[in-house]
């Protein structure tokens, strides 16, 4: 957790002083999708025919992730954020890269970054219900 803190603190900083963070985001998603390869990964509901699934480690519970759109490998991961910050054109605000991969890339970012450590009765809440 140290390591994340780290990289969380050299993004902030960067952030806070104008600098471009896309490259930071990629580097931490990774990370936290190595921190999550000792957590059990457990189903947890399907709605409107999608699967959705949460990591569990102890009595820590991810947000549901919807297992279609998650990219599980770091080294695919971060060559898909690498592919998306390559295909970026800021002058238009458009990115070149297809649809389904920029979807899939963010997709897993945001949870991978967003892992949270709360009580599953809290992370799961009426979600519980589902499926």
């Amino acid at each position: 957790m140290h390591e994340l803190n780290n990289l969380f603190a050299i993004a902030a900083s960067d952030y806070q002083s104008g600098m471009a963070v896309l490259n930071h985001m990629g580097h931490i998603a990774r990370h936290c999708l190595r921190l999550l390869r000792r957590a059990e990964w457990r189903p947890l509901a399907t709605c409107d025919g999608k699967s959705y699934h949460v990591f569990r480690d102890g009595s820590h519970l991810s947000r549901p992730i919807r297992t279609s759109m998650f990219v599980t490998d770091d080294d695919e991961l971060e060559a898909g954020w690498e592919a998306l910050v390559a295909s970026a054109r800021p002058r238009s605000g458009r990115y070149d890269a297809p649809p389904s991969e920029i979807d899939s890339v963010l997709y897993c970012g945001n949870p991978a970054v967003g892992v949270r450590n709360v009580p599953p009765s809290t992370a799961l809440g009426p979600a519980a219900k589902w499926g």
